[in-house]
């Protein structure tokens, strides 16, 4: 599997996972797994050869946000960020959040609206998150 988590090892710390098989939420217990190269591989109770495997392969695998670690106040998990409105300095809309992952140097906040914006989620560029009014503030340029 490939893991979304940083590390991406962590992923093993949750012990309860779900997946959408056939239109049905199902949870599977994780009984142990280790990396491997640079995805991750893992022992599900229930799924005892490659052909049950075979049957979650590509799915996206879920936890419950309570299994989460709190996190300070000016923290936020990237789930949290998706959906804000995103406004540059000038209080312009650059558009809506869709997306944040990684390019192995930083993370990037993907903002879509009336263009695409791949914005380098770190300061300077990043001014404020106020998740109580569903906006983030970056300096970008509308017109980069």
């Amino acid at each position: 599997m490939f893991s979304h988590s940083l590390p991406k090892e962590n992923i093993l710390s949750y012990s309860v996972w779900h997946v959408n098989l056939n239109n049905s939420w199902r949870k599977i217990k994780v009984i142990e797994g280790r990396q491997h190269g640079k995805a991750i591989i893992a022992k599900i109770d229930g799924i005892e050869n490659i052909d049950e495997a075979k049957k979650i392969i590509g799915t996206d695998i879920y936890i419950e946000k309570s299994q989460l670690p709190k996190l300070a106040e000016d923290e936020h998990y990237f789930v949290d960020l998706v959906g804000l409105e995103v406004f540059n300095k000038n209080n312009e809309m650059l558009g809506t959040a869709a997306s944040l992952f990684s390019n192995g140097a930083h993370n990037v906040l993907v903002v879509e609206g009336e263009k695409q914006y791949l914005i380098p989620y770190l300061k300077p560029f990043l001014l404020k998150v106020d998740i109580k009014n569903k906006k983030i503030f970056m300096d970008w340029d509308k017109d980069f």
